[in-house]
């Protein structure tokens, strides 16, 4: 079999399979929306002790290299 037919099958092949997806795709339609993240899932977690949150505004800064 000479090289361009086997690249036309090949394209055509190829062709084929992306087209079949997007019907699947368009039969399906879009998916679901994604599940949002509260920030409430895990109730209690706030008042553990040493839980207090990242507190970067009271926690000393080291200088950076070379400044």
């Amino acid at each position: 079999m000479r090289t361009p037919l086997k690249l036309a099958a090949f394209a055509a092949g190829i062709a084929l399979i992306f087209g079949g997806a997007l019907g699947v795709g368009a039969a399906v339609g879009s998916p679901a929306p994604a599940a949002t993240a509260e920030h409430d899932d895990m109730p209690g977690m706030n008042e553990r002790p040493g839980m207090d949150g990242m507190g970067g505004s009271d926690l000393p800064t080291a200088p950076m290299p070379g400044h």
